[in-house]
């Protein structure tokens, strides 16, 4: 056990990240408290208040803890095309996978989506997220289910 401890702490994005904590979980719906709704691209006037474009990301506080793995429905997390893990997280503490992340839009679940890294940090996981290349009407959301 103390190695799998080790095995984390030493790697880097476990220890150096930004937390995503504005607005994010799917129980919330299109707009946040002031009206707005946000996107995850550097380069929109309606980037997210935590996005520091491409990098890595915990979710925290009132957002979540993870991604959901199921579609969670549009119009959530303060965005239209709500951003979703497609397959399951990493099992194994200090592991690391290739992920891809979806973005839900009518009725098709992986209407496009994002290549990303997901690491588990041993009590949470931390996402390598890219800045949304596309129509940015898009957020990454979080949930604190285990789905």
């Amino acid at each position: 056990k103390f190695n799998t401890h080790v095995k984390v702490l030493n790697k880097s994005e476990c220890a150096s990240y930004t937390n995503l904590t504005h607005y994010r979980n799917i129980n919330h719906g299109l707009r946040d408290e002031s009206g707005k709704w946000h996107c995850d691209r550097l380069s929109s006037p309606d980037v997210s208040p935590d996005w520091q474009g491409t990098g890595w990301y915990r979710f925290t506080g009132s957002s979540g803890t993870r991604m959901p793995t199921k579609a969670p429905g549009i119009h959530r997390c303060g965005t239209y095309l709500t951003g979703w893990l497609k397959g399951n997280h990493p099992s194994t503490p200090g592991s690391t996978i290739d992920a891809t992340v979806c973005f839900i839009w009518n009725n098709n679940e992986c209407d496009e989506s994002v290549d990303v890294k997901v690491t588990n940090c041993n009590s949470y996981f931390v996402y390598y997220l890219p800045d949304i290349p596309f129509n940015c009407k898009k957020r990454y959301c979080a949930t604190n289910d285990r789905i």
